[in-house]
């Protein structure tokens, strides 16, 4: 999405690309970053170079975006409740790699019907990370799953049609209900 300011740093984007670039991807796979900013253009700087990796800026056509999707990555390290960008690769047939904040555990794994991977965070530091090796954490774990998906690719298929069970989960109504308790609390 479009992104300024210090939240943006903590949406895992950085994870994202250094996995990319680290799992040596780009033979297999490419990896669109559909926003814009001063963040992102400073990674841009750094990781434009790399084969596979696209930063397209900011788009109104989301429809674009998931005629091009895959698989949907959310490395988040923020404070999230439940994060609409996962739900909407969701409902979209997209499964999501995200690590294990709000609700995205939750939405990934409905029973025996995986919707994607979850990666585990200590919620107690996310908000806080700043460890070296928690970020290489996030970062294994984003090349083991994007692996799977390039290499199983019976795999990414299961997990997307999975991805019709999301309406039986997702009631919006009961979002918003979610956001307002979180809210209230932080507040």
């Amino acid at each position: 999405g479009r992104g300024e300011g210090p939240v943006v740093g903590k949406k895992g984007l950085e994870f994202a690309l250094k996995a990319f670039v680290d799992g040596e991807f780009h033979d297999r796979a490419m990896l669109y970053v559909y926003s814009e900013g001063d963040y992102v253009n400073n990674l841009k700087k750094l990781y434009c170079g790399n084969k596979g990796i696209f930063f397209s800026g900011y788009t109104f056509k989301h429809s674009v975006i998931y005629e091009n999707t895959d698989v949907g990555l959310f490395p988040s390290i923020a404070n999230e409740s439940f994060p609409n960008v996962v739900t909407e690769f969701l409902c979209n047939g997209i499964p999501v790699i995200a690590t294990d904040v709000g609700e995205c555990r939750k939405l990934l794994t409905q029973n025996e019907h995986a919707m994607g991977f979850v990666i585990s965070v200590d919620k107690d530091k996310h908000l806080f990370l700043k460890r070296n090796q928690d970020e290489e954490f996030i970062i294994a774990e984003l090349k083991n799953y994007m692996n799977k998906y390039c290499n199983d690719r019976a795999l990414l298929k299961e997990h997307r049609a999975n991805t019709e069970y999301i309406n039986k989960i997702v009631d919006e109504n009961d979002i918003a209900q979610r956001h307002m308790e979180v809210y209230g609390k932080s507040v």
